[in-house]
């Protein structure tokens, strides 16, 4: 079954609704020019708060790899997703479980992959004014090729209930979602939420 991660989350509510509903992963960005942007401190108090859990994923661009470990601590985060420009090298020096996010335009960006160590890669849409979040869809052409390196691929980039089934049949590692469920940038809506793992559980059904 596809892994869903779901991104932006920002308030005890929709961090709840999101485990609560069967999201594997949980995504907090720690991007302060980013309309989700969180703070570590309420991050944290997410977390200890839940009743439900996921595996939590903080979202990094281009940060020093000093503060990530510090967040990563405080929080208690699993995973580090490496959204930026960051190279090879930094990935391996960081120390940490990461997930290198990949935002491809062309084929040349998505060899990209194949620079960097890791198993698991984010591949997101393009967009030359923002680092995610947009709501662009992927080309499926992409994915199909990033599908092809053998890497395990977790897709980004415009999904929601009306276009995952056709995603799941293309057999990813995982989904990531964010913008298309929300009411405003930062707040979910729950509805949405609820449809889109509706849509997931009947492709298993």
């Amino acid at each position: 079954m596809v892994k869903v991660k779901i991104c932006g989350l920002t308030n005890q509510a929709d961090y709840n609704l999101a485990c609560q509903l069967g999201a594997d992963y949980a995504g907090f960005v720690f991007y302060r020019k980013s309309l989700r942007f969180i703070e570590p401190e309420l991050a944290r108090k997410l977390v200890r708060q839940a009743k439900y859990q996921a595996i939590k994923v903080g979202v990094f661009v281009n940060e020093q790899a000093s503060i990530i470990r510090e967040i990563y601590d405080y929080v208690g985060l699993d995973i580090v997703q490496l959204q930026g420009d960051e190279e090879p090298d930094f990935c391996r020096q960081l120390g940490l479980p990461y997930w290198k996010a990949i935002r491809a335009k062309d084929t040349s960006d998505v060899e990209k992959l194949k620079k960097f160590p890791g198993d698991i890669f984010l591949l997101d849409s393009f967009s030359g004014v923002a680092y995610g979040g947009t709501g662009k869809q992927l080309a499926r052409s992409l994915l199909r090729e990033a599908l092809k390196t053998g890497k395990k691929i977790v897709v980004a980039g415009g999904l929601s209930a009306l276009n995952i089934g056709k995603i799941i049949e293309m057999k990813p590692f995982g989904v990531d979602v964010c913008s298309s469920l929300e009411e405003s940038p930062g707040k979910k809506n729950p509805t949405k939420m609820i449809n889109f793992f509706r849509e997931i559980n009947l492709h298993y059904s």
